[in-house]
């Protein structure tokens, strides 16, 4: 009698629980749950700067450089994917990741180009609307070449059609199967979507985490100096600098080179502001090569700027990220007149 008792009991609960299950189900979602439709809504998606230029740039190249080092203990007391990723070993790639991290700022692009599609351009809302669609091509393409010159072979003019490049992810719809481009199709659709972004964008930006045409001129020279066309890499590095071209004065004494934080975060020379998501490098466990620390002049100001002592050996502190620990890796002035000055060499 009493195991029947037992029985009806959790046969009660049972049936409770379904029809409470049920009603809640059939319940409609809460109203403040929308799908992004608006322009504004569009805007804000590509404002999203915890998405979409903070910790958001692949690091590997820098993990694996050799303008720093780590030292043995720092090197010890690091997991095995760190340690993998600096001594160049396979390891198992496990998200959150650098590939991962650099897709999400695409899909975001990607959607907003599509929604922007059914939203007609008019009087009311051209400005609006040229910056949603010039800034979501441009950060496709930014991020197509940090994927790029990471995941990729290295331009190669004779064997670029037939060399592996990365997966150009051109729909927000992830049931659409990825598939590896060439490098030579990785490459043209970078310089296409920049190029179609310089007709919609203003030439500087109201911020820098937005972008401009200053910035997608910057990008284009950065990959066309990386396909070693340098003729192209010139004329946009010039453009670039005729849009925006200050630079820092070391001597002026605006930057105070004994501080740990030398550089403001969105100083006159940035471009457009991104940051390397910072999974596998930085600066606060790494050593800069001695041989390249002493290339500097004792009377060279970089050398208190760019530097301070650590543990028998100098770290980096230059970053215009202004962290010790995260690394700046968008487009700046100062990139656009070293690349300019290689192009006139060449």
């Amino acid at each position: 009698m009493k195991i029947k008792k037992w029985l009806f009991f959790v046969l009660l609960i049972s049936i409770t629980v379904f029809i409470s299950c049920k009603k809640y189900l059939d319940k409609q979602s809460n109203n403040s749950f929308v799908v992004p439709g608006t322009l504004t809504d569009l805007q804000a998606l590509l404002d999203d700067a915890d998405v979409m230029n903070e910790f958001a740039t692949p690091s590997f190249g820098e993990a694996s450089c050799d303008n720093y080092f780590e030292p043995i203990d720092i090197y010890n007391s690091g997991d095995d994917g760190s340690k993998a990723t600096y001594t160049w070993q396979p390891h198992d790639y496990i998200a959150p990741n650098d590939w991962a991290s650099a897709y999400l700022p695409v899909y975001n692009s990607n959607y907003c180009l599509e929604t922007l599609g059914n939203i007609p351009m008019n009087s009311a809302n051209e400005v609006t609307w040229k910056n949603i669609k010039g800034s979501a091509l441009f950060f496709r393409a930014y991020y197509f070449g940090q994927l790029a010159w990471i995941y990729a072979k290295a331009y190669d003019k004779s064997t670029a059609g037939k060399d592996l490049g990365i997966a150009l992810r051109l729909t927000s719809d992830f049931n659409v199967t990825s598939t590896r481009a060439t490098v030579e199709e990785t490459y043209q659709k970078i310089i296409a979507d920049t190029k179609e972004s310089v007709m919609y964008l203003p030439g500087l930006p109201e911020h820098p985490y937005r972008p401009s045409k200053a910035a997608a001129y910057g990008l284009l020279a950065r990959t066309y100096l990386s396909m070693r066309q340098y003729d192209s890499a010139f004329k946009y590095a010039d453009l670039c600098l005729g849009l925006q071209n200050a630079l820092l004065n070391y001597n002026d004494g605006s930057i105070n080179a004994i501080s740990n934080v030398p550089f403001q975060r969105f100083n006159k020379e940035i471009i457009f502001y991104t940051s390397m998501n910072g999974l596998n490098i930085t600066p606060l466990y790494s050593r800069a090569d001695t041989t390249l620390y002493d290339s500097y002049s004792d009377s060279d100001l970089r050398k208190q700027i760019f530097f301070r002592p650590s543990t028998g050996y100098q770290r980096f502190k230059g970053s215009y990220s202004a962290s010790g620990s995260n690394l700046f890796s968008g487009i700046a002035t100062d990139e656009m007149y070293i690349t300019r000055a290689e192009c006139y060499a060449r």
